[in-house]
């Protein structure tokens, strides 16, 4: 596969705009059906339409940087907190495969010239878990020709983010400030109004993925420069919302799908935006975009044979 490398642009533009990706716990279950590839129905646990609307965000867009929030894989197998169900074993290489092929690598087509940084969430997390649970052995471990580049089984090899030019923060917890006034991490609190509860001792802006809901909160703080108005959000998730992904709870789920846009204007000052979407679409600029959900699409850009 070629390696991407992000152009420089020729003019700064004078309004300056990010994207806000949440958490889209790439993965699938894999259901017995002999009339399918392989004797199985690979379901997602992703939801392929929603993904396809922020790629096409994305181009239409042209953001300065892309934060992806974390949580962007699934990784149910390797969970050493929850059992996992046999259905979703043995899905890992289809995960990667479709977070890379099918997302990421358009998404760094779609905007060449666009800083993306790839925030560790939990889930994320769960591969360095159970290597040090499981199999400690493999923590530390080099490819034979360098002692000094990154372990074998980390998120970034295995997605090959070098290649693209993505940049991952780690650890789980890690904080970005994005241009040096909003403080983005993937989040621990759980969901229900857990902006208000961001902004409570707050003294800078916030923003999060983890809680899989759209929020939005503003206090208004006393600086040594004056009031200012600080900001709380969490742009809600791009996984199924119709109860395949593996949760802790009932059976309804007050989960909604979204995407974020921040701006920052000449004069240094932020503004944060929520999108909402619903049934594949969503409304950006006055225009109405329709992602494309389908099996056919997904085998076309991964080459897998869902």
């Amino acid at each position: 596969m070629p390696a991407y490398k992000r152009k420089p642009l020729d003019v700064e533009p004078s309004v300056k705009t990010a994207l806000i990706v949440p958490d889209s716990q790439h993965g699938f279950r894999r259901v017995e059906d002999i009339t399918q590839p392989g004797g199985y129905d690979w379901r997602p646990l992703h939801d392929r339409a929603a993904c396809d609307v922020v790629l096409q965000a994305a181009e239409l867009l042209e953001p300065d940087e892309i934060i992806l929030l974390g949580d962007m894989l699934d990784l149910a197998p390797w969970s050493t907190r929850w059992t996992t169900d046999p259905s979703l074993r043995f899905t890992t290489n289809a995960a990667t495969r479709e977070l890379y092929a099918g997302f990421l690598r358009p998404l760094r087509v779609a905007c060449p010239s666009a800083r993306i940084i790839y925030l560790a969430g939990n889930h994320e997390e769960r591969i360095n878990k159970a290597i040090l649970e499981k199999l400690d052995e493999a923590h530390g471990l080099r490819s034979a020709d360098t002692l000094d580049g990154e372990d074998v089984l980390t998120v970034q090899n295995i997605l090959a983010l070098d290649s693209l030019d993505i940049e991952y923060l780690g650890p789980y917890g890690a904080a970005y400030w994005l241009f040096d006034d909003i403080r983005i991490q993937h989040g621990t609190r759980p969901g229900g109004e857990t902006a208000s509860a961001y902004l409570r001792n707050a003294t800078s802006s916030r923003i999060w993925g983890h809680v899989h809901r759209l929020e939005m909160a503003q206090r208004k703080i006393q600086t040594p420069t004056g009031a200012k108005i600080i900001t709380a959000s969490s742009p809600g998730c791009l996984c199924r919302t119709d109860g395949a992904v593996p949760h802790a709870g009932g059976d309804f789920l007050d989960w909604q799908q979204g995407l974020g846009i921040v701006y920052l204007d000449e004069d240094g000052q932020t503004s944060q935006q929520l999108i909402p979407i619903q049934d594949g679409k969503a409304v950006i600029y006055g225009h109405t975009i329709k992602g494309n959900g389908t099996a056919e699409h997904a085998k076309k850009m991964t080459g897998l044979p869902f």
